[in-house]
């Protein structure tokens, strides 16, 4: 494999439907080699025994969340060191953000932010989960007005996303990176 300089993590947390994946797409399209994690996705890959936060987020649950962040900062790591730019998504707080943290390394972390009425209008736009977005509204409801103070309590950047377009956010995300200390 050739040596390649060290990739840039970012991780983008932030309520469900808030413009999470749309902005990763659009800030991983801006490097030459570029690498997309949904968290999600590492959750889905248990095959028995998933513990789902609308069956209670309980002790177990939280585990596997904790789980899918420290494997998905390990597979973040793992393409960081091979070159790539690595771009996570996922709705999260700041204490498993630090869990994906620890493995992958240095990372710059966002969190985005709308008003409640444009949250939950994106969220029923969304068709490309496995579930259906109107079985979620509640976390919308409660994850919107939870998620952004927490990060901003820790001084971690917020972008208000309710307005603007998507490429404005990119370039924001690329000014933090510039002028924000990456999280390790």
């Amino acid at each position: 494999m050739p040596d390649l300089p060290k990739g840039r993590i970012f991780f983008i947390s932030g309520a469900p439907g808030v413009g999470k994946s749309t902005t990763a797409r659009a800030l991983a399209a801006r490097f030459e080699r570029a690498f997309r994690i949904d968290l999600d996705y590492f959750r889905q890959y248990v095959v028995s025994g998933l513990r789902q936060p609308g069956q209670g987020y309980d002790e177990e649950c939280h585990r596997q969340f904790c789980l899918a962040h420290k494997a998905a900062g390990q597979c973040a790591k793992t393409y960081s060191d091979a070159g790539f730019t690595v771009v996570v998504e996922h709705c999260s707080f700041p204490d498993t953000v630090e869990l994906f943290v620890s493995e992958a390394g240095p990372t710059t972390v966002v969190c985005l932010a709308c008003e409640l009425n444009i949250n939950l209008e994106r969220n029923l736009l969304r068709n490309d989960k496995s579930f259906d977005p109107k079985d979620i509204e509640h976390f919308v409801h409660d994850l919107n007005a939870a998620i952004w103070p927490q990060f901003a309590e820790r001084s971690w950047p917020v972008i208000h996303s309710g307005n603007q377009k998507v490429d404005d956010m990119v370039e924001q995300i690329m000014e933090i990176e510039k002028t924000v200390t990456v999280i390790d």
